[in-house]
């Protein structure tokens, strides 16, 4: 062993900086410059010479014995010393770590870290890492060759580190070499374009690409494998800290897969190699780590599909080129072990998520172990290495851990393919065939709802009776709820504060129900008459629920009203109910209730909620049939009458919004005729509006605007619609569109006022050339709308004729909505007005 007082005898001088820097006499944060005085490199080579002549002595005495001969690690120690020892005084691979590393079985795990170490140590201390700032010495190649020169062993100390979980040698940011570009040193004779098609048709586009990928590698390894406390907390960073993170190694990583195809070399070896190498950084990333030592479901769907994949990428590899591509040295021996202890592992995933032995998915990897277990098998055999059959035993245990005691019999495979050998069907997980083995990406997103998802299903796991628990599995965990809840609570603090906050009118797009922002609608109670047990209830609004089983869920049968309501009086109560029960008797829907009842709910819900002195109160009332015994649409399985539910919100009009006014855009979605689905029913059954509001959304505008089948106006997706032409307001007729009450109160004031209304059919050459035009509806009232696929309408602002009726219609609403609670009653019971019987008397 080294002599204790070694270092203290022989100290070395250290600056911190590299030799250019410390000959300029300028700071630098790359490396430490590490001196030694002649008396301590005396003293090491010295020390070299003795246990040289140690070794040596040993060996004659074992030559010369008949007794055992010694182990391969008998020496180990001696032999690492020596080599230490060696790099450190002689300032190369002594000629037993030169043996060593040409020899496909390491003595110890460390000789091949140790060499990227002193590789890349090397190349720093000559500035390899850093643009040359003295172009005018080298030639272009030379240049380029320098640049090569790096980027070479950069990728080797990248996959070196990642292969033994090593810490990196250097930062990114510390590095500004170009990368290699193509040059005159890449020309190849036919010979070797033949040899090497691949790189002959993309030249070092190939490097780049490979040289990208162990760069993603190395941000894995920065950012999923760190060092945690005993309490299991890393010490400078949060668990969503990581998590944003690897969504934008993940994004990097998709831009990769995307990159590499469009290189357009499929079928190559370097093409299975590369997306070999892509496999298992991919196995890397989403298998149990010390970020996420228990992965959430996509991640263990992600490394499925990368086991999946990557074997057969070895199948290609064995069948084309021969087991010496597959397995020739322990790092792909090792790569084998674990992309068969990933497929194990999920697998096993899988029952323990579904808590089931007879679980159809349990057994969906077993073929691909199975490969894993004679690629081992017959690549040690070709290395002549026995002693790594350890591995393929190591595999086999636990594959009977996970599928029990059956008999493996080992895939039969072609032992001397040659060229013309085709490719062996890969035999891929049948089970999860559908996501594809090429498919290895996916979506994993750790953001709002997405965590709370992951954190349940961890919790999950921890419930199950199936899981062992160590201390550190229960270090991780307790630190990760910590995490994660704090994180969640962010989110929905954040979530509320942008969507449920008090606001002040403020820039935003404007659409047909833009409104200002209210607090107080997070918190308000929800009104619902259980048609089950006829029991009215005010339920605070997160738990508000409705059974899986209604009907509204099920086959969206049901109907719906909006209503507003100012300072606790409903606007147009008569209007909105009246249309609610005409909507129901044609639906044959018998609400179990009258007019008045269902107006009394009313303001019990808005009673509940102190809105008694709002202005602007929106109440969404929605009825559904009610619950059904069964997921079928015949009523016959309904029970008791149907649900219904009050919906108070505290919504003004955003009068930024609408001061902006709509744009619209001609929709393909037609309104329909009343003998395939009548459009004055008020359907809980949106789905031509909702196609209109989603094509809208893809032409860029506020609303979108619906023709009939002939092709004439007829409305929008959630407005209805005017123009004006002169002095006249043109509304379409009421066919093919709702029974819009703002639009019926909206031509009932203009005709009291004297103003022209004409309800017609009219084209859209006929809006182009309009004068003014506005859309109306509950919650808008009137909103004027500047421009029709990209036609402006008029001069593009709120027509004179549209500010009028604007004001009509607010005084109509503060008339109707200044009457009492029991007017308003009295005038909905009202029976029928038959006053002009007595007028006809006389004439009859």
């Amino acid at each position: 062993m080294m002599d204790p007082t070694w270092e203290s005898r022989f100290p070395p001088t250290v600056s911190k900086a590299c030799s250019r820097c410390h000959a300029r006499k300028v700071k630098c944060n790359i490396t430490d410059r590490v001196t030694y005085t002649y008396a301590a490199v005396k003293s090491l080579q010295d020390r070299i010479i003795e246990l040289q002549a140690r070794l040596d002595g040993v060996s004659e005495a074992t030559a010369s014995q008949t007794g055992p001969i010694a182990g391969p690690g008998q020496f180990d120690d001696v032999r690492k010393e020596a080599e230490e020892i060696g790099v450190l005084a002689i300032g190369r691979p002594s000629g037993y770590s030169e043996r060593i590393y040409r020899s496909n079985v390491r003595n110890h795990g460390d000789d091949v870290w140790q060499m990227s170490r002193y590789t890349m140590s090397t190349a720093i201390e000559m500035g390899l890492h850093r643009r040359s700032v003295t172009p005018g010495d080298l030639s272009s190649d030379d240049r380029e060759i320098r640049n090569r020169t790096w980027w070479c062993v950069y990728a080797l100390e990248r996959q070196v580190a990642v292969i033994t979980g090593r810490v990196l040698s250097v930062r990114e940011h510390a590095i500004d070499a170009p990368k290699p570009s193509a040059s005159t040193l890449d020309e190849l004779t036919d010979q070797e374009g033949r040899a090497a098609p691949s790189f002959q048709k993309l030249n070092v586009k190939l490097f780049n690409h490979l040289m990208k990928l162990r760069q993603i590698g190395g941000r894995v390894l920065e950012s999923i494998y760190i060092a945690r406390g005993p309490d299991g907390r890393a010490s400078r960073t949060t668990f969503q800290e990581i998590c944003n993170e690897v969504e934008k190694i993940q994004q990097e990583l998709e831009s990769w897969k995307r990159d590499l195809e469009a290189l357009d070399f499929k079928g190559t070896r370097e093409y299975s190699e590369m997306k070999i190498e892509y496999g298992l950084l991919l196995l890397l990333m989403y298998r149990p780590s010390p970020t996420f030592m228990i992965p959430s479901k996509e991640m263990a769907e992600i490394c499925s599909r990368a086991v999946s994949g990557t074997v057969q990428q070895w199948q290609k590899l064995d069948f084309q080129y021969g087991i010496t591509a597959v397995c020739r040295c322990i790092r792909q021996v090792h790569s084998i072990l674990m992309v068969g202890l990933a497929g194990l592992y999920c697998d096993w995933h899988v029952k323990a998520m579904n808590q089931s032995p007879e679980s159809p998915l349990l057994y969906s990897h077993g073929s691909n172990v199975a490969l894993c277990m004679d690629l081992i098998e017959r690549g040690t055999a070709r290395m002549k290495e026995e002693g790594l059959l350890k591995y393929r035993d190591l595999l086999q245990a636990a594959r009977i851990k996970v599928y029990g005691p059956t008999t493996w019999e080992p895939p039969i495979t072609q032992t001397e393919p040659t060229d013309a050998s085709p490719v062996a069907p890969v035999n891929a997980s049948s089970a999860l065939g559908f996501l594809g083995a090429d498919n290895t990406q996916s979506n994993m997103f750790f953001q709002g709802d997405e965590l709370e998802t992951y954190m349940n299903q961890v919790t999950g796991y921890f419930d199950n009776a199936q899981l062992g628990l160590d201390e550190g599995l229960t270090a991780w965990f307790d630190t990760f709820m910590d995490d994660l809840s704090q994180s969640i609570e962010r989110l929905i603090a954040q979530s509320i504060a942008s969507i449920m906050s008090e606001s002040q009118p403020k820039p935003q797009p404007a659409t047909s129900h833009t409104a200002v922002l209210n607090s107080r609608n997070a918190s308000i109670l929800v009104g619902i008459r259980d048609g089950v047990t006829g029991e009215f209830r005010l339920v605070p609004r997160e738990q508000a629920t409705v059974s899986v089983f209604d009907s509204n869920f099920l086959i969206g049968d049901g109907i719906w009203e909006g209503i507003r309501a100012v300072r606790g009086r409903v606007q147009f109560a008569k209007e909105h109910i009246n249309r609610l029960f005409q909507s129901a008797k044609a639906m044959y829907m018998d609400l179990g209730l009258t007019k008045g009842d269902l107006l009394s709910l009313l303001h019990q819900t808005l009673d509940a909620n102190d809105m008694g002195n709002e202005p602007h109160v929106h109440i969404r009332l929605v009825v559904s049939r009610g619950l059904k015994s069964t997921p079928y649409q015949n009523p016959h399985v309904n029970i008791g009458l149907p649900l219904i539910v009050v919906i108070p919100e505290i919504k003004a009009v955003d009068p930024t919004a609408k001061s902006r006014g709509l744009r619209l855009g001609t929709t393909w979605v037609r309104r329909g005729p009343p003998d395939v689905k009548d459009e004055q029913w008020n359907h809980i059954s949106k789905a031509t509006d909702v196609q209109a509001c989603v094509h809208a959304n893809f032409m860029g505008v506020d609303e979108a605007l619906m023709l009939d089948l002939n092709g004439f106006v007829k409305t929008c997706n959630s407005v209805n619609f005017f123009i004006v032409r002169g002095d006249e307001v043109w509304a379409p007729t009421k066919d093919n569109q709702m029974m819009g009450i703002t639009r019926q109160k909206t031509i009932d004031v203009c005709r009291a006022a004297g103003i022209t209304v004409r309800e017609l059919d009219f084209a859209l050459t006929e809006v182009y050339g309009a004068d003014e035009a506005f859309c109306t509806g509950t919650f808008p009232s009137q909103i004027h709308v500047t421009e029709v696929d990209g036609r402006v309408i008029g001069d593009g602002k709120r027509g004179a004729l549209t500010d009028v009726i604007q004001k009509l219609y607010a005084a109509e609403v503060e008339r109707d909505t200044a009457r009492s609670r029991e007017v308003i009653l009295a005038e909905l019971e009202q029976t029928r007005d038959l006053s002009v019987l007595d007028k006809l008397k006389s004439k009859l």
